[in-house]
C-alpha cells in the first residue's frame, strides 16, 4: 500500500521504500521485485465500503501488479527532472541478493519475487462493494512523494 500518508511517522514499510528511493539509496538501479500495489485512499474505501456492504469476514484484494520501485523512479523523474538520484535501471540478481539483507531485503523475498508480478483478480472487489475506478498508479507516486516532501520525511 503506497500514498500519501496523514503524519510525519517515517517508521512505516511503504514511506521507507519511497524515502530511499528518495534520498538516492537505489540509485543507480532497483530490484524488479513484482508486487500488486494499492493506493491507501483506496484501501480505505474498500473498508467502508465492505462495511456498509454487511460483508464481514470477506476478503477482497486490491492493487495492480507491477514493479513500485521502478515504476516510482520513472515517475518521479517525470515530475521532478533533475531533483533525486533516481534509479535509472533494474539492478542485477546477484547485487540485490549480495546487498539486500543488509537493506532489509531478504533474499528468500529477492528470490520469490524477482521478476513477477503475481496474478490476481480485483473483480470481486469491485463488483461486490461497487468501487470506483482505482487511483492510477502514477498518481499514487506523485501524491505520496509530494507529501513526503511537505511533511520533511524526504529533503529534495
Amino acid at each position: 500500500m503506497w500514498g500519501p500518508p496523514l503524519s510525519a511517522r517515517a517508521d512505516g514499510e511503504s514511506i521507507g521504500q519511497m524515502a530511499a528511493l528518495m534520498s538516492g539509496l537505489m540509485y543507480p538501479a532497483a530490484p524488479p521485485l513484482g508486487m500488486p500495489l494499492a493506493d491507501v485512499r483506496d484501501v480505505a474505501a474498500a473498508h467502508c465500503a465492505a462495511l456498509s456492504a454487511g460483508a464481514p469476514g470477506r476478503r477482497y484484494l486490491l492493487g495492480e501488479p507491477c514493479y513500485p520501485l521502478l515504476l516510482a523512479a520513472r515517475v518521479l523523474r517525470w515530475t521532478y527532472p533533475g531533483r533525486f538520484w533516481l534509479p535509472l535501471t533494474a539492478a542485477p540478481r546477484w547485487l540485490t541478493l549480495l546487498i539486500g539483507p543488509a537493506l532489509g531485503l531478504p533474499r528468500a523475498l529477492t528470490r520469490a519475487m524477482w521478476g513477477k508480478k503475481p496474478r490476481m483478480d480485483t473483480t470481486p472487489a469491485t463488483q461486490d462493494l461497487g468501487l470506483k475506478t482505482p487511483i492510477p498508479l502514477e498518481q499514487t507516486v506523485v501524491d505520496m512523494a509530494a507529501a513526503l516532501l511537505e511533511l520533511g520525511i524526504v529533503g529534495g
